[in-house]
């Protein structure tokens, strides 16, 4: 058998500080001061930098640049609807063939006459013009300044002339060298020259006929002639008797489909 084991108990070691030394007294020595050199300053002398005027850049010329034109949508108008009329019921008109064909021809018969009638106005003003022209022409070629009047009147001076020398020639010897000077200095208007005129020269135009072209003038516009179917004048003229029931039938002859062209003047 084993003996049973002591239990434990630690003895502690009784504690003994150890002996700490005295700290000396701190007594500070200052380093002796030694101030740095400073070095000497350079006498400061400006020196300007040239002046280098910075390149401006060129300006680019203004476009402008219109903005683009947008149109305002406009509304939609609304579509028209008209509102339908009654349909008017004409009254019946009594219908009279015979009638219908006299008309017919009446209307056919005016405007013969009429288009015959600015047919003749027409060639009446081509004569006259005609005729006008060659009388101011040949008028002209006699009496003109040179026309045959002065042919002969020159021919009758120069024969004048001729015999003013004949006959200072035919002068004593102390007037014969006068008269000779007085011959080849003469004019004509120290002769008679009365012989070469040519009746009729101081005739102007002959005179206008207006008595003769009067029914002519009525020619120039035929667009309210009274004797041409499909004018005014003529329906108040011709259709006047016809009272209701009764009516003109519309006009259908040529005139009244293609107006007649009117007369034209003659050139005075």
């Amino acid at each position: 058998p084993q003996p049973m084991p002591m239990p434990y108990t630690p003895t502690p070691a009784p504690y003994t500080p150890m002996p700490q030394p005295m700290p000396m007294p701190y007594t500070p020595t200052p380093a002796p001061y030694t101030p740095m050199p400073m070095p000497m300053p350079m006498p400061y002398t400006p020196s300007p930098a040239p002046y280098t005027p910075m390149p401006m850049p060129m300006p680019t010329p203004y476009t402008p640049t219109p903005a683009p034109y947008t149109p305002m949508p406009m509304p939609i108008p609304m579509p028209y609807t008209p509102t339908p009329m009654p349909m008017p019921v004409p009254t019946p008109t009594p219908i009279c063939t015979h009638c219908n064909h006299s008309q017919k021809a009446m209307e056919d018969l005016a405007c013969n006459h009429t288009e015959e009638s600015i047919q003749v106005c027409n060639t009446y003003s081509a004569c006259y013009n005609k005729q006008i022209s060659a009388w101011r022409t040949t008028r002209t070629s006699i009496c003109g300044s040179n026309g045959t009047q002065n042919a002969l009147r020159n021919e009758l001076y120069l024969i004048m002339k001729i015999q003013c020398l004949v006959n200072a020639l035919n002068a004593s010897d102390a007037t014969r060298d006068a008269q000779i000077q007085s011959c080849i200095s003469s004019t004509e208007a120290q002769y008679d020259l009365s012989a070469a005129s040519v009746p009729g020269c101081n005739l102007t135009d002959p005179s206008w006929q207006s008595t003769e072209y009067a029914p002519c003038e009525q020619m120039q516009d035929v667009s309210n002639y009274t004797f041409c179917s499909g004018t005014p004048a003529f329906a108040a003229e011709y259709y006047r008797y016809i009272v209701a029931p009764l009516a003109a039938r519309p006009c259908e002859s040529e005139c009244c489909i293609t107006p007649p062209t009117p007369h034209t003047a003659p050139t005075r």
